[in-house]
């Protein structure tokens, strides 16, 4: 269907309280959308097919909304297709003001100099005014955002959420586990040459770490690939592909190992969890959370060769499950949005130097409004 049939379904939707989600992943060729058939609040299960969104932590509100029981929509992914407009009207406000961040920052600091951790991500909050509809919020983020996991969700007791995320929490297709490293955070510039500090390398190194450690006990195959630089807008971070072979296990207890990694809440992850809730002094709901496809056919292509004339033999649908930290995301409430946005501390951190990097950060959001 065309892209305008597309969102009149989810405009319908949303009208009549019914939960749906539409999205794109990194670089697809279409856009989908799952329309569920009741406002029921379903509990996920990582055995059937549908679409996950999970809160970050502590109680771990999840949604799922589940293949069988929704209609799978379809569309073409082409920015042509796509209407970019800005808000006529916009009022940001701070939920905090700088100079309270930056002491929370240095208290954050104080904290990991006693010993009791090493890192611990500290966050805030951003309230914009705006006037811009959720719908064509979505389609700025897929107009500017290509390369990342963009998306809209909706269950009308449970919020509005939409974002551009850069990373993947977790790929599964049969026995083969792919997820990601990410951490340090910088604006993009000309020179191709970056250097990054010891401060966002030790970050980098932190969170490569506790992944392989959590991996562990699932594979005795696992590869780590070279870190690099990954670019997600007018961002860039360090980046460490890891891959494993991982034996027959339930999925959940991989995710509750995997997720929150220390990218979204320190190490050891129970500790910074702890000095989170009690500090950030707002709750984080579904940012930093995760959300994504749970076991997905996925048509399979591969390139043959008969006779010296090349084809293409179709295999048989294999599911996979795609997942992704709900990062550069904000909640829609009505008359405005909130925003989130944090960073990772250590104790070489500079709470001036945090507060900018979450300024950075609000500008993928900010873009769309």
């Amino acid at each position: 269907m065309d892209f305008q049939k597309f969102l009149s379904q989810l405009k319908y939707h949303y009208k009549n309280n019914l939960p749906f989600v539409a999205y794109h992943k990194p670089s697809a060729k279409s856009i989908n959308g799952l329309l569920q058939n009741s406002s029921e609040v379903q509990s996920v299960d990582y055995l059937q097919k549908g679409f996950v969104m999970a809160e970050f932590s502590g109680s771990r509100q999840t949604h799922f909304i589940n293949l069988k029981d929704s209609q799978l929509i379809e569309t073409k992914y082409d920015t042509n297709s796509f209407n970019f407009a800005a808000s006529t009207e916009s009022n940001w406000i701070e939920s905090i003001s700088k100079k309270e961040y930056e002491d929370k920052i240095q208290k954050t600091i104080d904290y990991i100099l006693t010993g009791e951790a090493e890192k611990v991500v500290f966050s805030r909050k951003i309230k914009v005014e705006s006037s811009q509809d959720i719908f064509q919020a979505f389609e700025n983020l897929l107009f500017l955002y290509e390369d990342a996991f963009t998306y809209l969700w909706h269950h009308p007791s449970l919020g509005t959420w939409l974002g551009a995320t850069p990373e993947t929490l977790v790929t599964l297709q049969r026995n083969r586990l792919s997820t990601m490293a990410l951490a340090g955070t910088k604006v993009a510039s000309d020179n191709s040459n970056e250097d990054w500090g010891v401060k966002e390398k030790e970050e980098q190194n932190y969170v490569t770490q506790a992944i392989v450690n959590a991996i562990k006990k699932y594979s005795n195959q696992i590869d780590v690939g070279e870190t690099s630089t990954k670019k997600a807008g007018k961002l860039l971070h360090l980046h460490t592909p890891i891959q494993a072979k991982i034996e027959k296990t339930d999925f959940q207890k991989i995710l509750e190992d995997l997720h929150p990694t220390p990218a979204v809440a320190g190490l050891p992850k129970e500790k910074s969890i702890d000095f989170i809730v009690a500090n950030e002094a707002y709750q984080r709901k579904y940012y930093t959370g995760f959300l994504g496809e749970v076991n997905f056919p996925q048509q399979v292509n591969q390139r043959k060769t008969r006779k010296n004339q090349e084809f293409t033999a179709v295999q048989p649908r294999i599911p996979q499950t795609d997942l992704y930290v709900n990062l550069r995301c904000m909640e829609f409430s009505g008359s405005h949005y909130n925003l989130y946005v944090g960073g990772g501390i250590t104790r070489d951190s500079d709470p001036k130097a945090e507060w900018q990097e979450t300024q950075n950060k609000s500008q993928t959001m900010l873009n769309v409004l």
